[in-house]
């Protein structure tokens, strides 16, 4: 490997906006806006461990916070375990989906970070499914959970554990028009915080 290659890697491990607008190949995102307003704040320490993101639609959200951010994470610590949860499962899975096409069809992202990408990827040799992915090569104990694991507020929540929790619109019209379906998502909410790791796991 050369040292070029290496560099350039380390770089796309540090920086969030580099590695979405560069590898990932997100073009609309813009330095004064994108850069500045999120993935900067996404690179600085974390002073508490929940983190509100208020932002209109359009604004690519869900591409920073949930797709980049689940890739940013895992190229740096390859043994994280990450949920990511929305109104619906299918939303959830559809966005595991959109964080592990990198990882197949890529090929500077195959190139960059080969050890997490299937050898394979019509036929990857890890579980690799819509709602459960697990990247080779993870390093560590054996665990359950996969890397990027997919839940909808109308999920079971069973006895797993993760170090990082994506929530990307729990929230919706669909389910908060009256006062049931407001406790409904209330009580799921509140219900998440058992699937942390511990305390300092973060969401």
């Amino acid at each position: 490997m050369s040292d070029e290659i290496a560099e350039t890697r380390e770089k796309y491990k540090n920086n969030i906006y580099f590695l979405a607008k560069d590898l990932l190949e997100f073009k609309d995102l813009t330095k004064e806006f994108h850069y500045k307003q999120i993935c900067k704040k996404l690179n600085e320490p974390r002073k508490k461990r929940i983190r509100l993101w208020l932002l209109p639609r359009g604004f690519l959200k869900t591409t920073i916070l949930t797709i980049t951010h689940a890739i940013h994470l895992q190229v740096n610590n390859p043994s994280i375990r990450i949920a990511v949860i929305s109104s619906v499962l299918a939303n959830a899975e559809d966005m595991v989906v959109a964080i592990g096409h990198p990882y197949l069809v890529n090929e500077r992202f195959r190139m960059y970070f080969s050890k997490y990408c299937p050898k394979k990827p019509e036929a990857p040799e890890t579980k690799w499914t819509q709602k459960e992915i697990h990247v080779p090569n993870r390093g560590g104990r054996p665990v359950l959970e996969g890397t990027f694991e997919a839940f909808g507020a109308d999920s079971t929540l069973t006895s797993r554990h993760f170090d990082h929790i994506l929530v990307d619109d729990l929230v919706t019209r669909e389910n908060s028009t009256t006062r049931d379906q407001m406790d409904k998502i209330k009580n799921f909410y509140k219900a998440i915080f058992p699937l942390r790791k511990d305390r300092k796991s973060v969401v």
